[in-house]
């Protein structure tokens, strides 16, 4: 997402919310926008893959954080709470911008990845196993 300063008002204008993350330094970033009369924020959280290891086992002491350089790319997770619902009902939404070198299709696997297993870690810590989950986002070449 770029331009976040011309599509913020548009947002706010029409009744819309939304978290914005980037990576460091980067002008781009992931949006996330919901309805105000339908949702309520619940939780967010950044995703920096460059600072993430394949494996959280604590099994093997050579995992490495990021890849062979750092792309600063993030994924960025919110768990929204629906309005006046009968019963509590929540939905967890989870973008990201992947790394795009051609050359690197393990890198987006391996960002790809971490999203998926970051989202997971982002229910169970917050007890909404059961929530409705949306994971969309992409590249640019």
């Amino acid at each position: 997402m770029d331009r976040l300063e011309k599509l913020g008002p548009v947002l706010h204008v029409a009744n819309y919310a939304f978290t914005f993350a980037s990576g460091p330094r980067k002008k781009h970033g992931c949006v996330i926008a919901y309805r105000k009369s339908v949702f309520e924020k619940v939780a967010d959280q950044v995703v920096f893959y460059d600072d993430l290891e394949i494996r959280n086992d604590g099994v093997s002491k050579q995992a490495r954080k990021g890849a062979s350089f750092r792309t600063k790319n993030i994924g960025l997770i919110v768990a929204l709470k629906r309005l006046y619902a009968a019963q509590e009902q929540h939905t967890v939404v989870a973008t990201t911008h992947l790394f795009w070198h051609p050359r690197y299709t393990y890198e987006r696997a391996r960002q790809a990845f971490l999203l998926a297993r970051s989202v997971q870690d982002f229910k169970s810590a917050r007890k909404l196993r059961g929530a409705s989950t949306f994971i969309a986002g992409g590249t640019s070449d």
